[in-house]
């Protein structure tokens, strides 16, 4: 009995494991980026929709490379814990003067680089859209 018990725990620890994935740049669909300013400050505003109707946007990780930020978005199933969460992205990346670049996901998709065309209020070069 003890053996069946331990069996069902770790198929439990498993299966929970298994449901909790990283949502990728193509998995979204309505995609948008834009640069805005709020309260004086530049951000990159990026939007869209999880595109897996039974995953929900469980938290977001920024992972600063100095340069550069990659953006995780970690995904778990929809639960009754989970009913005040969604699969909208809605999310804003602060642009410092040492950002350069932008990804998204495992797989490092770049969604915003800068560029020379465009100024932030600080002297920055910056990207409007990717």
């Amino acid at each position: 009995m003890k053996k069946m018990r331990y069996i069902v725990v770790v198929l439990i620890i498993f299966l929970c494991g298994c449901f909790n994935t990283v949502g990728e740049w193509k998995d979204f669909g309505a995609k948008e980026t834009q640069i805005i300013n709020e309260n004086g400050f530049m951000y990159l505003e990026i939007k869209g929709g999880y595109e897996g109707s039974s995953y929900v946007i469980k938290n977001i990780e920024e992972i600063n490379n100095g340069k550069s930020i990659n953006l995780i978005v970690h995904l778990e199933l929809t639960t009754g814990y989970s009913q005040h969460k969604s699969g909208m992205l809605d999310y804003k990346v602060k642009i410092n003067d040492e950002l350069n670049e932008v990804f998204f996901g495992k797989e490092k998709v770049s969604i915003w680089k800068r560029v020379a065309s465009e100024k932030t209020n600080k002297g920055d070069n910056v990207d409007k859209k990717k």
